[in-house]
């Protein structure tokens, strides 16, 4: 425990180091807010991997510095949701350090912002953890505290540190994140952001085990993506709403929560949000004893889940179909998905 601290204590300690240098030089980004405007036009009409590489090529090309940060970000958070988390990771610690050399406060939280959700989905929580807390830190020490992207990089540094006490079960620390990322987001007047963070705080209230509490919350929640059509937000509400229904053994209505979410994601690039899904359809059936329709989804998500890499899901996958093969007798091929179980649980704790 004491060397996690001392890790997290020499990350934030760097950044503050970091942050210094850009303030001390005169090396800060002059870039105007046309470049600024133009640079990002490139980069949101690139719509996959490829052509964001292409926006790439173009900048470097140009010697734009500022293009290359908006390019590596966007790239991150392409291979993110493609479940290549590696590739992801790299992206942005390229673009991060681009954004060191030029100073560009806002890029550099958000990169640090994004490299911390990357290992966050990788299950990685003390990397997580360390990245967050340096994006805090520069929004902390940065003199621009009230204009709104200051504002909206400061909710994202919380929620991100929220989130990873959540999954650590530091309950009241993700509380907290949560109402003061809820707090900024409703000055901000972001309906996908309140999205968010009402989905947090009921994920928490969830844990309590106060289900109608969490089901307003996850409404609220709906009610903020539907608004914002933010379609991934509203499959997000639809596995809240299924995991509820589960736990008060009202199969039916969670698989037809679960089925909604399913749909929405199917391909999509959000691989990781979508075998969510797939995992818990799978679940129900098991539950629900139709084995052929179990098998169906628990064979398309360890396809997927295995080509993104996600030991997470492969982890859950695998005891599922350990559970299906057990319940239909055939004991040999359960026996060898329990192994393969338990090697990936121990490549887990040994990451």
């Amino acid at each position: 425990m004491q060397d996690k601290f001392l890790t997290m204590w020499k990350t934030i300690i760097l950044a503050l180091l970091i942050l210094s240098a850009c303030t001390s030089n005169g090396n800060i980004d002059t870039y105007s807010e046309a470049e600024r405007h133009r640079v990002d036009s490139i980069v949101r009409s690139s719509r996959d991997t490829a052509s964001l590489q292409q926006a790439l090529e173009l900048f470097k090309s140009e010697g734009n510095k500022l293009g290359e940060v908006y390019a590596y970000r966007e790239l991150g958070r392409s291979y993110r949701n493609a479940g290549k988390f590696d590739q992801a990771v790299q992206a942005h610690k390229v673009g991060l350090e681009i954004a060191q050399q030029i100073c560009d406060t806002m890029q550099i939280v958000q990169a640090l912002n994004n490299i911390g959700t990357v290992y966050r989905r990788m299950g990685l929580l003390d990397d997580a953890a360390s990245w967050h807390y340096q994006a805090l830190t520069w929004c902390e020490e940065w003199s621009d505290k009230t204009t709104d992207i200051a504002l909206k990089n400061r909710v994202i540094s919380l929620n991100g540190i929220g989130n990873v006490h959540l999954s650590m079960g530091s309950s009241d620390i993700a509380m907290q994140a949560f109402r003061e990322a809820l707090k900024g987001e409703t000055r901000l007047g972001s309906a996908t952001g309140m999205a968010i963070n009402y989905a947090n705080i009921g994920a928490l209230i969830e844990e309590k085990g106060d289900i109608d509490s969490a089901r307003w919350y996850y409404s609220q929640s709906l009610k903020y993506n539907t608004e914002s059509g933010n379609t991934l937000g509203i499959a997000l509400c639809n596995n809240h709403f299924g995991r509820l229904s589960e736990m008060q053994g009202d199969l039916e209505s969670a698989s037809k929560e679960y089925g909604k979410a399913y749909d929405i994601l199917l391909g999509g690039t959000d691989k990781w949000h979508w075998l969510q899904s797939c995992t818990a359809l799978a679940r129900i059936s098991i539950q629900q004893s139709r084995h052929a329709q179990a098998r169906k989804y628990i064979d398309e998500g360890l396809e997927v889940a295995e080509e993104a890499g996600s030991l997470e899901h492969l982890l859950d996958l695998t005891l599922l179909k350990y559970r299906l093969c057990r319940a239909a007798g055939d004991y040999s091929e359960a026996l060898t998905w329990l192994e393969k179980h338990k090697d990936i649980s121990e490549s887990i704790a040994a990451e």
